[in-house]
């Protein structure tokens, strides 16, 4: 799905808010620039993105319905806000700490969006490519009853 200006503005808020998150850290994390992957949705690389190094990839994605009809039964616009952020870190790794995770998810967990949690292999730095069902490690909305509906 292609991305829009919603998602667009919220990768921009998050990359400030790790920005000023990551620099209270007991280890200094670097937080690059929005950049966008192939499918044109917004990416934020935390850390260097050398293996074994701390660090992880945001993507943000807008939220797909593909069920969703409108009365002549094509596919009806997305007017709602809804976003899906995709977290992806190398498992196994010491470096990447409790202090460093817990920093990274109160962040995107904050921003009423559906969280998905991935883990790449031991020795695979964290890339796009790497956000596949067999790393998926959780999901989670911003609130059980409503689900999306905080991010409206």
């Amino acid at each position: 799905m292609a991305t829009n200006t919603k998602v667009q503005t919220l990768a921009r808020y998050l990359q400030e808010d790790f920005v000023r998150r990551m620099a209270g850290l007991s280890t200094a994390v670097v937080v690059g620039d929005v950049t966008f992957d192939t499918d044109a949705n917004p990416m934020i690389r935390v850390g260097t993105g050398v293996i074994g190094a701390i660090g992880a990839l945001i993507k943000i994605l807008p939220f797909e319905w593909p069920l969703a009809l409108n009365i002549i039964g094509q596919s009806a616009p997305n007017y709602g806000s809804q976003s899906v952020i995709q977290v992806i870190r190398e498992a196994g790794l010491a470096t990447n700490t409790f202090e460093f995770t817990g920093h990274l998810l109160a962040t995107v967990a904050l921003r009423g969006a559906r969280v998905e949690f991935y883990e790449s292999a031991n020795g695979t730095a964290p890339a796009a490519a790497e956000i596949v069902t067999a790393n998926l490690k959780g999901t989670w909305l911003p609130d059980l009853q409503n689900g999306l509906l905080l991010s409206q």
